[in-house]
């Protein structure tokens, strides 16, 4: 029940994501820029939301980007809005508020504070007629080598990640008669800009009662499966055998053994 209504929490926090993106202007195909500076749930609302309303995400590297590959991922991908967290800094929104100019002006949405507020939007108005080839989600290269390169993933890419784990995990679709109603929990550390991240959250957004548990960093990503009783949180420690005690050297004169 606990698993059931996270998942509720989420979907009406994507569907409050999904009408403030409307306010703000974007439609189905649109950008919208995700600023944040840590794994957040916010993000994680709000990506949920851009499927309900048809829009794109565009990532940002918080560990790495400079101010001005933010302001030219804002520019390069059109994006009509930026969703950002409070510790965002105010001059790096303005940065990119000033490059798109007055013409198209970039709406800012503090998550925290205006999803809290926003009315969700009835499933009457969510998108539909999303095909396999649309775009799911914009993610940039690390820029080591000069500009960061961006790739569209399209929801035909999610698919066949959700396959794939699904089948190597041995984790029947949540389509299923058989698939439990709460199999197993992601737990996710690594940051949600990069590829492998996207993907473990997406995955688990399309089941039933696993919403994933983000965590901080040092990055890496893990899944783990469910404790079996309330009181069993954490998986039990490795043990290694106790290192063999050195063979004794033998007396002088004394033939080998």
């Amino acid at each position: 029940a606990r698993g059931a209504g996270l998942v509720a929490t989420l979907l009406d926090a994507g569907a409050q994501h999904h009408a403030l993106l409307q306010e703000h202007g974007l439609t189905k195909g649109d950008c919208a820029t995700h600023y944040f500076t840590d794994n957040r749930v916010e993000d994680l609302a709000f990506r949920l939301g851009s499927v309900l309303l048809g829009t794109v995400p565009v990532t940002i590297n918080w560990q790495a980007d400079t101010p001005d590959r933010i302001v030219y991922k804002v520019t390069v991908t059109k994006s009509k809005a930026m969703v950002v967290d409070p510790d965002v800094p105010a001059e790096q929104i303005q940065m990119c508020k000033d490059a798109v100019g007055a013409g198209a002006p970039l709406g800012i949405i503090v998550a925290a504070d205006q999803l809290a507020a926003a009315w969700p939007l009835p499933a009457s108005g969510f998108c539909s007629g999303l095909a396999p080839s649309d775009p799911r989600i914009i993610i940039f290269t690390s820029g080591t080598t000069g500009t960061p390169k961006g790739v569209s993933l399209p929801y035909r890419a999610y698919d066949t990640n959700r396959a794939t784990f699904e089948q190597f995990l041995l984790v029947p679709p949540a389509s299923a008669p058989d698939a439990p109603a709460a199999d197993f929990t992601a737990v996710v550390t690594n940051p949600m800009h990069h590829t492998n991240s996207t993907a473990i959250t997406d995955w688990t957004l399309r089941r039933r009662a696993a919403p994933p548990r983000l965590r901080p960093h040092p990055p890496h990503l893990d899944t783990c499966p469910r404790p079996a009783t309330p009181d069993s949180h954490h998986l039990p420690p490795r043990t290694q055998p106790p290192p063999a005690a050195p063979r004794p050297l033998p007396p002088p004169g004394a033939a080998p053994a």
